[in-house]
């Protein structure tokens, strides 16, 4: 079984959710669920837009630190004793691929950046949206603090999550961390993007009487976009690189094969439950 495989099965300890099909299902959350039935309030869209603009300004300093992990200029010098011309050109392949992952997710995201502001454009949404903390219901105990506190109601800034999420892609960048892990919370938040949006696409009627409250934005543009061929082969493509990586980590490993594979496991899946989690809460309330 691949790295990636065992992730996505592992169980998901509360309180994150029970497994990665319920935390990417129409119904985790009533956001996805509006999204879906065509129902969610364009102001609501707007405000998430622009906090995943803000997680897209995290996400290409991450993309940095990672590039920066990688051993650079690729050696072109005669095997060592201990090492065959395989096993050097194995290495050189890996590093070649994970260089033009990196490049590729970086030109990516770069170009939804201008994406998110055309089609902000075009439909009306409001890139500076400021940050709501969620309202208690009357009667109901107001919800613990978060940490960071919410900042003040008219405020554009990063929510609590968008600023956790990007704690985290520093954590996940950072020289103590390996590179493998590092792949891992950027295969994590790639795969989870997909299917939540690939599940909210199969969701939606096909036509919606009167419209869509957003104006048609997510059916027409949004979704389309983050559901199409090119990002499905681009997820693909992480994944083989994750597995082809882990693998490599678990043959170098003076362990053993079977203690060196549940070490990889461990670390990889402290930072896809992370991930995971955050995904789940990254959604505003509607």
């Amino acid at each position: 079984m691949t790295l990636t495989t065992t992730l996505l099965t592992l169980p998901l300890p509360p309180p994150i959710t029970t497994s990665f099909t319920t935390a990417t299902s129409t119904t985790a959350h009533p956001f996805l669920s509006a999204a879906a039935a065509g129902t969610l309030p364009k102001p609501r869209l707007a405000a998430w837009l622009a906090q995943d603009r803000l997680y897209i300004h995290a996400y290409i300093r991450f993309i940095g630190a990672l590039l920066a992990k990688l051993n650079l200029p690729l050696p072109v010098s005669q095997p060592h004793a201990n090492q065959t011309t395989t096993d050097q050109n194995e290495t050189k392949t890996l590093e070649s691929q994970t260089l033009h992952t990196l490049t590729a997710a970086l030109n990516n995201i770069v170009r939804e950046l201008d994406f998110f502001v055309a089609v902000a454009d075009e439909y009306a949404l409001d890139l500076n949206t400021p940050f709501q903390a969620p309202q208690s219901e009357p009667g109901e105990a107001a919800a613990p603090a978060a940490a960071p506190a919410a900042p003040a109601v008219g405020t554009f800034t990063a929510s609590p999550i968008t600023t956790a999420y990007t704690d985290l892609f520093i954590s996940a960048g950072s020289a103590g961390t390996s590179l493998l892990e590092g792949l891992v919370v950027l295969w994590a938040t790639e795969v989870c993007y997909l299917t939540v949006w690939r599940n909210v696409r199969e969701a939606m009627p096909q036509e919606k009487n009167g419209g869509d409250a957003d104006g048609g934005a997510l059916r027409e543009k949004l979704i389309p976009n983050w559901t199409c061929a090119e990002f499905e082969e681009f997820v693909e493509g992480i994944t083989r690189l994750v597995n082809a990586v882990a693998e490599r980590e678990v043959q170098q490993s003076s362990a053993g094969p079977e203690k060196a594979w549940e070490e990889v496991v461990e670390r990889c899946a402290r930072w896809w439950r992370q991930v995971v989690w955050l995904e789940g809460q990254f959604w505003p309330e509607i």
